[in-house]
């Protein structure tokens, strides 16, 4: 990952995302309000951290995460389910 994306992206952007991805899978299995709890639990536990390089990190943890579900949801509809998305 490109750190000068990594540092761009703001972390509300990234928590707006969570958010929507969350309720997409929520929606996909029943638990949307499980998800959106966690994705909240998780960004209020570390929201007054202030180490740029946990904050770096956190944010590279996140961007993968979409990343993954992305990539995950692309081999379904191309028809290669059996492909792993590399971390």
């Amino acid at each position: 990952m490109d750190a000068s994306v990594v540092k761009a992206v703001s972390v509300l952007k990234l928590y707006r995302d969570s958010l929507r991805l969350a309720k997409h899978l929520g929606a996909k299995s029943g638990n949307t309000l499980a998800l959106k709890d966690e994705v909240r639990r998780t960004f209020r536990a570390n929201m007054h951290e202030t180490d740029p390089e946990k904050i770096h990190t956190m944010k590279e943890a996140a961007f993968r995460g979409l990343g993954n579900y992305i990539f995950v949801e692309a081999q379904k509809m191309a028809g290669t389910e059996d492909s792993e998305p590399t971390t």
